[in-house]
């Protein structure tokens, strides 16, 4: 009995929207958007806010760089970076990380490096999972 009820229903479901396509597509586009952009924004609170960095202690980690007089980053040098670590008394390891840009075909694609010398790893108690390592 009730079952059959279901059925009326959903063949009238159907028929209604099938014939009024327009708002059919419209509720669906809607519904679709919905879904799409509750996804987008907990996938980047989850990554940003809820998951902690994959560090042992991410607490004791901090980013040192140089700046300007504008106040514009600039690019360390292997020399400067050695200065630091030398005469540094506070930090129980120091890592040099290195960003290079190059175009791959065409001004529109850019590539964009980020690597590190091989200390970063032992630095944040992490195991690289691929590595070229040079003394």
């Amino acid at each position: 009995m009730w079952i059959q009820g279901i059925a009326q229903d959903l063949r009238f479901g159907v028929r209604r929207h099938l014939k009024e396509f327009w708002f059919t597509a419209a509720a669906a586009l809607a519904l679709a958007l919905g879904i799409a952009s509750t996804s987008t924004v907990f996938t980047i609170v989850n990554a940003v806010l809820l998951k902690s960095a994959p560090v042992s202690e991410p607490d004791r980690l901090i980013a040192l760089s140089m700046r300007d007089a504008r106040n514009r980053q600039l690019a360390m040098a292997q020399p400067d970076f050695e200065d630091w670590r030398a005469v540094s008394k506070s930090f129980s390891g120091m890592t040099l990380m290195v960003q290079v840009a190059f175009s791959v075909s065409d001004e529109a694609h850019t590539l964009v490096l980020n690597a590190c010398v091989w200390p970063a790893f032992r630095a944040a108690r992490l195991s690289p999972l691929t590595s070229l390592r040079y003394d």
